[in-house]
């Protein structure tokens, strides 16, 4: 006696590839998220590319990697003492009044 094979269709297996493709944006549906992702995505990019300037800037008038060094490591500094403290308020806090303080001050940056 033979058993049923187990092994799906490739109609149902495409029909699920597709139907994760689309859940997998779905969240962009909502306008207010679509602002959101890209204002944090622009936000983002602009950090990363002050980075490199400031990094390429110190490089270039001193020449000095040591530096170039200390720079990274204040611009690090705030995120490693704030991380820790910032998580512990997240887990305690409402977010929804604890986000608009942070957020206003990364924007005046």
């Amino acid at each position: 006696m033979e058993e049923p094979s187990t092994i799906p269709l490739a109609e149902e297996v495409e029909t699920q590839r597709a139907r994760f493709r689309l859940q997998t944006f779905s969240s962009l549906r909502h306008l207010d998220y679509r602002y959101l992702w890209t204002g944090t995505l622009l936000m983002g990019a602009g950090q990363w590319i002050q980075q490199v300037t400031l990094g390429w800037l110190v490089y270039e008038l001193t020449t000095s990697s040591a530096l170039l060094g200390v720079l990274n490591g204040l611009r690090a500094l705030p995120f490693l003492v704030a991380g820790p403290i910032a998580g512990v308020a997240a887990d305690r806090m409402d977010r929804q009044r604890l986000m608009p303080p942070p957020t206003a001050w990364s924007g005046k940056g």
